[in-house]
């Protein structure tokens, strides 16, 4: 399968290009996966900074619902900035604490925040009766998770928001 693309912008807080020498921006995906006869290692992926006036960027990634083997059914990628001196030492790293997933057809930074989980993933109990069933909703914040939970006979269930 192809490589989604995923455009965005690296700035400062001022929304201005960053002055930092030796900006470099990579993608690190949270697991080991698989897709058709190839077996993916967790080697993280350099974003191609196209303008550093603006602090455009592009990278190339797998699409995370295509991949299979991930614990949860679907791969995340993690950002992390490294900037380096003149001399190529490390003077600085940013370990961006959330995780996204990439959509089947790229998009941008935003798109990929916003990309809903795999949506062939759901995960029940063998024994419904009392269980609680991991529903995937699409349309809730990022993050959210919804729970069916199998009530008692005669009982009426509910959808509880975690």
């Amino acid at each position: 399968m192809a490589l989604e693309t995923i455009t965005g912008f690296i700035t400062t807080y001022a929304r201005t290009a960053t002055t930092l020498p030796g900006l470099r921006l990579f993608f690190v995906p949270t697991g080991n996966a698989v897709q058709g006869d190839h077996l993916f290692v967790t080697q993280r992926v350099q974003a191609t900074i196209s303008n550093a006036s603006t602090g455009a960027f592009t990278v190339n990634l797998e699409a995370s619902d295509t991949l299979y083997g991930v614990p949860d059914g679907s791969l995340r990628y993690y950002p992390r900035i490294e900037w380096l001196d003149s001399a190529n030492n490390s003077i600085g790293m940013d370990f961006v604490q959330w995780q996204m997933r990439v959509p089947v057809g790229g998009g941008t930074l935003e798109d990929i925040l916003d990309a809903p989980t795999n949506s062939d993933a759901l995960y029940f109990s063998a024994a419904p009766t009392y269980a609680d069933l991991l529903v995937d909703v699409g349309n809730l914040s990022p993050g959210t998770d919804v729970y069916w939970t199998a009530a008692p006979e005669g009982e009426i269930n509910y959808f509880e928001a975690a």
